[in-house]
């Protein structure tokens, strides 16, 4: 039994009788009996806020007395996505803070309340009101009469409101709600502590001896099930189990009867009895994210051979455990593929109490081929595990703590971990989809409570996984597996005498999307609008273009580190998997998803993903790692296989292919191969030579396994080989160190000292200096090879952006045949180095080629403008090495200074210093 008490610092309303018993709920579940009489109370309520907390003393909960300028508000849902208290700020107590634009602001109490009539078919039934959820904390009245206090942390409660209703008699409903006091939800929400009723709200006729839960247990290798049922009697005098008995019947989804029995029920010693039902099943259909195979129970409380009650229950068969320094998923080597959600929902600000909107998110994350999803310190809905159950995604739901400290409040009365954890337990057992119990994020709940709550989990639910806190300080006494780094790591650098995955993986943060403004049209309003985009743009003289351009390369370095991150993973024997970091943006203090904030997917396809984000994978190493070579030299790539399918590859011979658009220039083939689950290793090497180019050429490396859809592919980059020839650098000066540097390249390069009339048209530099400006007053051509600014690397930030959140790259004659895609990718890795801030007073009026954004703001990387009569490009770029791209593209630079379309449209007054 589980009572909810009222928390310490909340009283009770004045003059309330003591509130009623709360027992367990299942609320707007997937199957319901046809013995089972509902009748749900979603929709319209009629709400009023208070905020000089005048209700109680005022007796709002009494039908007689009206609320105050009342308003309609829809339940499910909160009230801050149905614009209660207007545009705003939100407010959040949670140790990660996020200050939001909300369409609904108000932070205080508020009154809901519903009226209705109750079936005269419900004569001589008990009746229960079933809350689904409240949030932050609820009071709750029928009839004037008050029946209880909710601010649990996840489950749904019922209470006998029998005595206080008559059927065919009008029944009047009235709630208290509350999000200016603590929450023991956790991070429900990061942005805003949201207030209402946040599921479906029903009551429920039932005979006086009813089914009060149930739940099914899977045994894979016993190949059975156990029902559990607890019966309850409630009417004082009422029956008792007597002569009551069980009937459960079992089938897989689609009606295939799978086994079946009958129990007797033993009397009852007090007002509850629980009854354990094996059965054996045939067929045995596992349950796993490949096969989400499902069972339902059919069970029906039978006195005297008459139905009095019934309930369905949707179950599944798995066996999830650790062997070793290893996952096993029904007896087989596991890897976790899993993503990381942070409750993120800006329409409706509480996660929507729908299967099909959940199962639509889980079915796109099923598609980019995750397979396991971690809830930051906080629980989701029933509804969300209805739906992975079906999709099949295994879930890590997480209590509400950061260390040792309650995500609500510090105060000691907020943390009771045991008691989470037996709720959580408690209400959602049912779902075959919760895999793994965690009691927070990075940190410790102290000693020796961290073990005493590992052992708890232990003797609860020996069925599931325990892990101590996602990120903190997991040992073999208080946890099953461990985490690995956030960041990627070299292979056999972690402990892998025991299972670990990658906690919080990559979180590669990139910037917020001004176009997505339109669709933020719920309970968060824009949190970055077109024109305030427009304005900071046009402070850095750039174009919209500009602008959306570099928030379409960050999405696009994402997609590249999504890949080598991943990849880099698996290629670890001793990883267990990761929590990839986030599957949706965040949005504060980055853009860190795979997706946007409304599920849409940004640079990386489901069908990219899927290659190294699926069971089984085929991988590479490379040497040189960066891909890039020049005609005639080899590429060298060490193969592997990451194999987790459950059926194991037999005499499987991979093939590779190097791909220039849809030409086949080169192909091979590996040794066959015998790979079991589990298989994380090297299967081959092959020396690729590059073809000869005569311009530089992107090509495409693909490696398969003939007729299983496992694939993956590379991108190479070609560059032709360089001969210098005597008339290379004809006409061109430079300063002596760049003489020094270039002179063997470009043989009748001309070393210039200072600025001459006469002197080559052409001049290189390496810094801003009188030369250069004696040199544009001349009207001569300049390329400058040194910036002196920032320095933005190519590394996304982790969690915060960095000075590197994308670099976009123009479509213009300056780079010549260069075979970019417009922004930085690994091509670019090398090459990226100093640039110039934008705006800048130093650089007023520049027509910018190669533009960077990230914390430092607006960067340019390369630009060119007029100055007098003479024409500047200038470059930050690190193209003074013997790397293929850097001369490669020196040469571009250099050709097109040269030329008649050398031809800048901005123009500056002078050069910079």
């Amino acid at each position: 039994m589980v009572v909810l008490r009222c928390l310490a610092g909340l009283s009770l309303p004045g003059g309330q009788a003591p509130e009623r018993e709360a027992t367990p709920a299942v609320v707007n579940p997937a199957l319901r009996s046809p013995l089972r009489q509902t009748l749900s109370l979603d929709g319209a309520w009629d709400f009023a806020t208070d905020p000089a907390g005048a209700g109680d003393e005022a007796t709002w909960f009494n039908p007689g007395i009206p609320l105050p300028n009342k308003t309609s508000l829809q339940v499910p849902g909160c009230w801050e996505a149905q614009g209660i208290g207007g545009p705003g700020n939100s407010t959040t107590v949670t140790p990660e803070r996020s200050i939001r634009p909300l369409r609904g602001s108000y932070v205080g109490t508020g009154w809901y309340r519903k009226e209705l009539t109750l079936p005269k078919a419900w004569a001589g039934k008990q009746v229960w009101l079933k809350l689904g959820g409240v949030h932050a904390q609820g009071w709750f009245w029928v009839n004037g009469a008050y029946v209880g206090h909710n601010a649990c942390y996840c489950g749904a409660y019922k209470y006998n409101i029998t005595d206080l209703v008559q059927p065919g008699a009008r029944v009047v409903i009235a709630a208290k709600v509350r999000n200016d006091v603590p929450s023991r939800k956790g991070l429900m929400s990061w942005i805003q502590r949201f207030g209402g009723l946040y599921r479906s709200v029903e009551l429920e006729a039932t005979p006086a001896l009813l089914i009060d839960d149930a739940y099914v247990v899977g045994d894979l290798d016993r190949r059975e099930c156990v029902v559990h049922v607890r019966v309850r009697s409630v009417a004082p005098g009422g029956p008792g189990a007597g002569d009551a008995t069980l009937q459960i019947n079992v089938a897989t989804l689609d009606g295939t009867p799978a086994g079946k029995a009958t129990v007797a029920i033993p009397a009852l010693a007090g007002p509850t009895v629980d009854v354990a039902a094996p059965i054996a099943l045939d067929p045995v259909r596992a349950w796993s994210p490949e096969e989400p195979n499902l069972y339902r129970a059919d069970v029906v409380l039978k006195l005297g051979g008459r139905a009095l009650d019934g309930w369905v229950e949707r179950f599944g068969v798995r066996k999830w455990e650790v062997r070793g320094g290893n996952f096993y998923l029904n007896n087989r080597k596991y890897f976790i593929r899993g993503y990381g959600d942070d409750y993120v929902y800006p329409l409706t600000l509480a996660s929507p109490a729908s299967r099909e909107t959940h199962r639509q998110h889980l079915q796109l994350a099923k598609a980019y081929g995750f397979a396991y999803v971690r809830h930051h310190t906080h629980c989701e809905l029933p509804e969300f595990y209805e739906a992975a159950d079906e999709v099949g995604i295994m879930v890590q739901p997480e209590l509400p703590y950061y260390g040792s400290t309650p995500s609500a409040s510090p105060a000691k009365e907020y943390f009771q971990p045991a008691e989470d954890l037996t709720e959580l337990y408690t209400h959602y057992r049912r779902y075959v989809s919760l895999a793994t119990y965690c009691t927070g994020n990075e940190g410790h709940l102290g000693s020796p409570i961290d073990r005493e709550v590992y052992q708890l989990a232990k003797r609860l639910d020996p069925t599931r996984l325990a892990l101590h806190q996602d990120g903190g300080r997991n040992l073999k006494d208080n946890a099953d597996f461990h985490q690995g780094p956030s960041v990627p790591w070299q292979a056999g650098t972690q402990d892998g005498s025991w299972p670990f995955t990658a906690h919080e993986y990559l979180n590669l943060a990139t910037q917020e999307d001004p176009r997505l403004a339109s669709q933020y049209t719920g309970a968060v309003l824009p949190p970055v609008k077109p024109e305030d985009f427009r304005a900071d743009l046009a402070k850095a003289g750039l174009s919209w273009e500009w602008g959306v351009a570099t928030l379409d390369a960050g999405n696009q370095l994402q997609r590249v580190y999504q890949k080598r991150g991943l990849e880099q993973a698996r290629r670890d024997p001793a990883c267990g998997g990761y929590i990839y970091w986030t599957m949706i943006d965040v949005g504060s203090p980055a853009a860190q998803g795979l997706f946007n904030q409304f599920w849409q997917p940004k640079a990386s396809t489901a069908e990219y993903f899927q290659q190294f984000n699926r069971p089984t994978a085929v991988l590479a190493k490379f040497t040189p790692t960066e891909r890039i070579v020049r005609s005639g030299e080899s590429v060298s790539v060490e193969w592997w296989i990451s194999a987790f399918d459950a059926k194991p590859l037999r005499g499987q011979a991979a093939t590779w292919r190097l791909e220039r658009g849809n030409q086949v220039l080169t192909s091979g083939q590996l040794p066959p191969l015998d790979a079991e689950a589990g298989d994380v290793r090297v299967i081959g090497s092959t020396e690729i030579k590059a073809p000869a180019l005569t311009k530089p050429a992107k090509l495409r490396l693909v490696a398969e396994l003939p007729g299983t859809g496992i694939r993956n592919a590379w991108d190479l980059w070609v560059f032709p080989p360089v001969t210098p020839q005597p008339e290379a650098g004809k006409g061109i000066g430079a300063v002596p160190s760049l003489y020094r540097a270039l002179k063997g390249r470009y043989p009748a390069l001309m070393e210039v000292r200072e600025a001459a009339a006469d002197g080559p048209d052409l001049q290189l530099a390496d810094q801003f200096d009188s030369a250069v400006t004696n040199a544009l007053a001349q009207g001569k051509r300049v390329l400058v090879l040194r910036l002196p600014g920032e320095t933005p690397g190519v590394q996304l930030g982790w969690w915060a952006i960095s000075k590197q959140a994308g670099t976009a790259i123009a479509s213009h004659p300056a780079f010549g045949d260069f075979p970019h895609d417009g922004y930085v990718n690994e091509l670019w890795f090398r090459l990226v180095d100093r640039t110039v801030s934008a705006p800048d007073t130093t650089w007023p009026a520049v027509e910018p080629l190669m533009v960077g954004r990230g914390s430092a703001g607006y960067l340019f990387h390369v630009f060119q403008a007029r100055v007098g009569r003479g024409k500047l490009l200038a470059s930050g770029l690190n193209l003074l090495s013997d790397q293929p791209e850097a001369q490669y593209l020196l040469d571009q630079f250099i050709r097109y200074a040269g030329s008649p379309a050398f031809q800048p449209q901005a123009a500056l007054p002078q050069a910079g210093k």
